[in-house]
């Protein structure tokens, strides 16, 4: 019973990282998502980039590997 909890649980985690990631170029050129920010707080101690496109795509990157 616990198993099928926890690839329920997958499941639903998944299907909201792949809402993520599909919304995300329209989120950021919005002005909802400001990847470089996010990019910051996720990882304080290094260094990142000013371009929005790069840091867009280091942001979808760390996305699909969390989801994963």
């Amino acid at each position: 019973m616990m198993e099928s909890h926890f690839l329920n649980l997958h499941k639903l985690k998944r299907f909201v990282y792949a809402i993520m990631l599909s919304n995300l170029r329209n989120d950021v050129e919005h002005g909802i998502v400001d990847p470089i920010l996010e990019l910051k707080r996720l990882y304080p101690g290094r260094e990142h980039t000013e371009s929005v496109a790069a840091a867009t795509a280091s942001l979808f990157t760390h996305y699909v590997t969390d989801r994963d």
